[in-house]
């Protein structure tokens, strides 16, 4: 038998021995091989289990299996290899027992594993190995249990002191403790840099005079540069001089608001902000920005994240178009159709009443003013109908050979009354060309830009169609001998918010939408339209159609 003070003072070598190797284990490094295999070698224990308790799922959970060669493949073969990570229930009951405990002694393994091992098993491996008894060791710290490890030894071995497996249990208690949270450290960096690292938008530190200090790597994405690279840059590379003025406007203005006793010490405010990219190009952004803080509360510097609004704005621009869009087309169905309407309800009414007391040729004038009220009314809606479907996206080119002398023949059989009531002539291609495109849209192109060159023709004049065709696309010109029109109001022409009207040579009065539906329909075939005019002789509206859509 050894010497009692030769086994305390071995026992505090080895106490002393082990702590100085697990301090220095690195971070996250594994613990339970070295702890075991050192406690099991020390009190030469046949065997060692080492097993981690998980709070949240109340279970342990055998993370190591020590011993000598042939008796941990024994054991293993016994109590079969999926005994380790196999999650083992623990009641509210044999927690509080184990807590309590501390280090027990038992010569059941049934019993001090509180059943996880069948009693069979248990026999059996007592029975081959020639293990008799079993101490359970209980790593607690401060009333937590965090594992246990579990040595076993036979009949005739001495049996280790209970000083040396408290110390050991309370050492290894800490140990646990300080991995799991350098474990959870190590995870939450890893979660913090993977969000960091992938997030579009940019976590920021400046000081107060708004030199970066800390950005995250998703700057690389939003601006261009690298950390390093963007930390180097100052702020005026950074935002265009207005952008910094306004910045220094809001920094001072918070100043301020640190001198009022109402404001929070903690409170955060959104500014937008251009960013000059590191190709030189601009981008909107949002910054969501508050005051870093010394531990006397002092701003020391500006934290925030930025997001790139670059795309929201132009969705934004796009919705205030689209709204004044929407106005405008409110604003010709009150404006266009209410007065030809109330011209049809007059001009009826005049009729019904005195149409008795009228002579002849006095009816027949007001019947064609009814006329023309209505068919101007009509092609008024019909146009209203046509940009609509259009801009909903609804209308799609049919394209198939279409005779471009009979589209021409019938928008002059249509135009003829007020043709000859103006003493106008009108020529178009007299034999047929056949083109590839929309009938219908190219109808509604052709009858819109005939209507304009008449309207504002004046009397005795004429309107030309041309065609010309080549290898690569259709060229068509509508050419009128009228007014003309001022370089200053060709611009104004294919905008829809305030598009350019006037009253044609015989008063006759529109809404500009005409020259809006040619534009759709003439993209809409992969062409483009344009206009050549001067005040006082005449103009010429062209419109070319790619071959290739045929």
């Amino acid at each position: 038998m050894k010497d009692e003070s030769l086994v305390g003072s071995m026992d505090s070598k080895f106490l002393n021995s082990l702590t100085f190797q697990l301090a220095e284990l690195e971070a996250g490094q594994d613990i339970i091989v070295p702890l075991l295999h050192s406690i099991r070698t020390h009190t030469n224990a046949v065997l060692g289990f080492f097993s981690l308790y998980n709070e949240a799922q109340k279970t342990m959970i055998v993370k190591g299996i020590e011993g000598d060669g042939n008796m941990l493949n024994t054991v293993i073969k016994i109590v079969g290899s999926k005994v380790l990570e196999t999650p083992s229930p623990l009641s509210d009951e044999a927690y509080v027992q184990i807590v309590e405990e501390r280090i027990a002694v038992s010569k059941s393994l049934t019993q001090i594993t509180f059943g996880s091992i069948p009693k069979a098993v248990d026999v059996a491996l007592q029975k081959i190995t020639g293990i008799k008894y079993f101490y359970g060791v209980a790593h607690i710290l401060s009333g937590k249990l965090y594992g246990t490890t579990l040595l076993a030894f036979r009949e005739n071995q001495p049996h280790p002191s209970i000083g040396l497996l408290n110390s050991f249990a309370y050492l290894t208690a800490l140990t646990l403790r300080k991995n799991l949270a350098e474990k959870a450290l190590i995870q939450s960096e890893s979660n913090l840099r993977r969000i960091t690292d992938n997030i579009r938008d940019v976590v920021f530190v400046t000081d107060l005079n708004l030199n970066t200090t800390f950005v995250t790597p998703s700057i690389e994405r939003m601006h261009g540069d690298t950390v390093e690279q963007y930390l180097k840059r100052n702020v005026e590379q950074r935002h265009p001089p207005e952008t910094i003025a306004y910045l220094k406007a809001v920094l001072n203005e918070e100043f301020e608001n640190e001198k009022c006793s109402s404001f929070e010490r903690d409170r955060s405010r959104v500014v937008e902000a251009q960013l000059i990219k590191a190709d030189g190009t601009i981008i909107e952004t949002s910054m969501h920005i508050s005051f870093v803080r010394d531990e006397k509360g002092k701003p020391v510097g500006i934290q925030g994240v930025t997001r790139d609004i670059t795309e929201l704005k132009e969705t934004e621009q796009m919705l205030r178009q689209l709204n004044a869009d929407k106005d405008r087309f409110l604003q010709i169905l009150a404006h266009d159709l209410k007065n030809p309407i109330a011209n049809l309800v007059s001009t009826s009414d005049v009729l019904k009443r005195y149409h008795l007391d009228f002579k002849r040729e006095e009816v027949e004038k007001l019947l064609n003013l009814f006329n023309d009220i209505s068919n101007s009314t009509f092609n008024l809606l019909q146009n209203l109908l046509l940009w609509s479907k259009a801009q909903s996206g609804k209308m799609q080119p049919e394209i198939q050979n279409i005779d471009f002398y009979e589209i021409c023949k019938g928008v002059a059989l249509e135009f003829a009354p007020i043709l000859n009531q103006k003493k106008i002539s009108i020529e178009y291609p007299q034999q047929p060309v056949i083109l590839a495109a929309d009938k219908n849209m190219m109808t509604a192109v052709m009858r819109n830009l005939v209507s304009n060159a008449i309207k504002f023709t004046n009397f005795g004049g004429s309107v030309t169609i041309l065609l010309n065709v080549d290898s690569g696309s259709t060229t068509i010109c509508v050419r009128d001998t009228g007014v003309g029109i001022s370089s200053e109001n060709i611009s104004k022409l294919w905008g829809f918010t305030t598009p350019y009207t006037t009253s044609g040579t015989n008063n006759e009065q529109g809404n500009g939408l005409g020259l809006l539906i040619c534009k759709e329909f003439v993209e809409i075939h992969g062409g483009k339209i344009w206009v050549d005019s001067k005040v006082g002789q005449g103009s010429q509206f062209w419109f070319s159609l790619p071959r290739q859509n045929g």
